[in-house]
């Protein structure tokens, strides 16, 4: 099925003058026209050569030659990226969000009206062929795909996508939860689901020049095709569901021998166990310092409320049922140390990509509640809780790293290491509807939130790279003045990227946002 769509001038603004730079060369190795590979730490480092240099406007050009060296399984020379993970190639499941948008425009075409050059794949990594080329040619004047799922097989759609050379264009690439999707300029202009067999198989993302009319020869660098892109973004999201509610018995804690260490990593669900003793709840924000006073208290009260996907940590000497809960806040380690007390039991409750680690000592069963907010000193008086009981319910499977660590003991100051992690947390966007910025909650500092705003359909209509001073903890990042001017009222997806000194980090999950006018 194919259906074209047209975008406003507004829209067209937003698509089609990202800024420039915001290529995340880590995700990928370069093939070139000689047949060299340019790794991922290469070209992270800056490389340039006659083939992959920057334009006097700041883009990348991709140069690809009429007679060179094509890898192995092909006809072509190429200058293009291939996608990586980790150093070694990708290879994703067709489930879950994954997609390629790119913001660029063809400079010169080899072979003039007869020229092609594909400037992106999907590539079925297990059957060896590319499963769709978005193609730019110079009959059409304008963009085509081939699709095919068996090698020879393939046929040729003409996207009625006219461009002309050295115009500046925006596609998205999607292979998000089994089905193809192709949209240009922000028009979803092709859909399809491919065969069970093909959708069984791993892919992965190729872009830059791949001129289908260069042939095996002599290595030259004498340019035939040139492609500038300006954007590429890759994104993955696999979809993962939210686990059940259900308790789970292996995630119970065990009461230790004095001395001993007892380490629980959060399932879906826990439940923690009580008997008569003392309730310490303690309640922290980043950048406190805290003190409990406690005194006896008959009975123990234990809630646990975590994240699905942490671990945390405790250990414990022997008492009659101490209770310590800590509620930190998300990104940060914490470390809580109480007075000696038999028998306790810990329960943390962090959230989203947060360790928690609470070690009990001694003391005649206290009961200490206490709430800190940030740069403040709580202590709090004990009190005695007669029923013990337990609950644990999981939210959403994380799989942020915590960001910062904080260490309280008794009277004892916190501590956060300066910097922290790049990583963003939680994101919302405010207001709702109709945003004028996103609140992140940030593990450590960055220099730029990244953010690209999506269709439902994933066709990805505005970029903005955002620069500034910003600090571990909730920042407020403002959208452009005018930034949803031309988009219809529905709901969007942001994408959100935190950058530090070029190192880029994604957000695992959409922000959803709502145009209401």
């Amino acid at each position: 099925m194919r259906r074209g769509a047209l975008l406003s001038t507004a829209i067209l603004f937003f698509t089609c003058a990202p800024a420039f730079g915001a290529i995340d060369y880590s995700v990928w190795e370069l093939q070139e026209p000689d047949g060299t590979t340019v790794s991922s730490g290469q070209l992270s480092a800056g490389h340039t050569d006659p083939y992959f240099y920057t334009a006097s406007d700041g883009g990348q050009v991709f140069m690809d030659t009429q007679t060179g060296t094509p890898t192995s399984g092909s006809l072509h020379p190429r200058c293009e990226m291939r996608e990586m993970n980790g150093g070694s190639g990708a290879a994703w499941a067709p489930t879950g969000i994954n997609t390629l948008s790119v913001a660029g425009k063809v400079l010169m075409l080899g072979s003039g009206s007869g020229g092609k050059t594909t400037v992106a794949q999907v590539f079925n990594s297990t059957g060896g062929i590319p499963l769709c080329e978005l193609i730019y040619s110079g009959g059409l004047g304008g963009f085509e795909i081939l699709y095919e799922e068996a090698k020879g097989a393939g046929s040729y759609i003409n996207l009625g996508a006219p461009v002309a050379l050295n115009t500046p264009y925006t596609f998205t690439l999607s292979l998000s939860n089994g089905v193809l999707t192709v949209s240009i300029n922000g028009g979803v202009l092709y859909t399809h689901t491919p065969s069970a067999g093909v959708l069984s198989d791993s892919f992965y993302f190729k872009c830059g020049d791949y001129d289908q009319t260069a042939v095996s020869g002599t290595n030259t660098t004498v340019p035939y095709t040139e492609v500038e892109d300006t954007d590429v973004e890759v994104y993955h999201n696999s979809g993962t569901p939210t686990p059940s509610l259900s308790p789970s018995p292996s995630s119970t804690p065990t009461v230790p021998t004095p001395g001993a260490t007892a380490t629980r990593t959060a399932s879906p669900a826990a439940t923690a166990t009580g008997s008569p003793s003392p309730t310490s709840t303690s309640t922290r924000t980043a950048g406190l310092s805290e003190t409990a006073t406690d005194s006896p208290s008959p009975t123990p009260t234990s809630t646990a409320t975590r994240t699905a996907g942490l671990s945390e940590t405790a250990t414990d000497s022997p008492s009659p049922t101490l209770t310590s809960t800590a509620t930190p806040t998300a990104g940060l380690s914490e470390t809580a140390t109480d007075s000696p007390s038999p028998t306790p039991t810990t329960t943390a409750t962090p959230t989203a990509g947060i360790s928690a680690t609470a070690t009990d000592s001694m003391s005649p069963t206290p009961s200490a509640s206490e709430t800190a907010t940030a740069g403040l000193t709580a202590t709090g008086t004990d009190s005695a809780s007669p029923t013990p009981s337990a609950t644990a319910s999981p939210t959403q499977e994380s799989t942020m790293s915590a960001t910062k660590t904080e260490t309280a003991t008794s009277g004892g100051e916190v501590a956060a290491p300066t910097g922290g992690v790049n990583v963003i947390l939680e994101a919302l966007a405010e207001p709702d509807p109709n945003p004028r910025g996103v609140f992140v909650e940030l593990g450590g500092s960055c220099d730029r939130i990244r953010v690209r705003v999506y269709t439902q359909a994933m066709t990805c209509v505005a970029r903005f790279d955002l620069p500034g001073a910003y600090q571990a903890g909730w920042q407020r990042v403002a959208l452009p003045q005018g930034w949803a001017a031309g988009l219809a009222n529905g709901a969007y997806c942001l994408s959100l990227q935190s950058l530090r000194q070029g190192q880029v980090r994604s957000y695992p999950r959409p922000v959803m946002a709502y145009l209401l006018r």
